[in-house]
C-alpha cells in the first residue's frame, strides 16, 4: 500500500489538502463556483479548469504516461494510487519532481474551490517536504 496521506512528506495544510482529496471532500461542500466561472464545481471539473491547465500539464509531464481512466478516478486519483511505498521510492528522481508538482496542483484546486477567501502565500515550497521526516503513525500510536 502506498504511503497513507498521514505518512506522506508534506506541510499540514498539504496533508490536510491530499486528506481531503481521497475522502473527496475536496472540492468542500455545498459546491462553490471555481474562480475560473464554472458554476458549482465538482472535482472533475479540475482535471480540465482552464486555471489548472499549466499545472496539471506539469504534472504530468513529470509523471509520464497516465492511461484512459474509468469515471469518477481522475489523473490525481492515479498518481495518488501510484505513490512510492516506501521512503526509498519517494526519494527516487521521478518522484522528487512528482511529489511537489502534485502539492502545487492540490494547493491551486484548494485556492480555486474557495474564491471568496484570501489565502496565504507565504505557504513553505512544496520541494521543502521532501526534507521532512516520514511520519510513521502506526507506530506513533503504540
Amino acid at each position: 500500500m502506498p504511503y497513507s496521506e498521514n505518512e506522506a512528506p508534506s506541510f499540514s495544510r498539504d496533508r490536510h489538502r491530499l486528506i481531503k482529496w481521497r475522502m473527496h471532500w475536496l472540492p468542500s461542500y455545498p459546491l462553490k463556483d471555481c474562480r475560473c466561472g464554472y458554476k458549482e464545481a465538482k472535482r472533475e471539473h479540475y482535471s480540465k479548469c482552464p486555471l489548472l491547465t499549466n499545472l496539471l500539464l506539469d504534472l504530468t509531464n513529470k509523471y509520464g504516461t497516465i492511461p484512459p481512466l474509468i469515471y469518477p478516478m481522475q489523473p490525481l486519483d492515479f498518481i495518488l494510487n501510484n505513490t512510492p511505498k516506501s521512503e526509498i521510492g519517494l526519494s527516487s528522481e521521478k518522484w522528487k519532481v512528482v511529489w511537489p508538482a502534485l502539492i502545487r496542483v492540490l494547493r491551486e484546486i484548494d485556492i480555486l474551490t474557495h474564491p471568496d477567501e484570501i489565502f496565504d502565500e507565504d505557504e513553505p515550497a512544496p520541494e521543502e517536504a521532501l526534507e521532512l521526516p516520514i511520519t510513521n503513525t502506526t507506530q506513533n500510536e503504540q
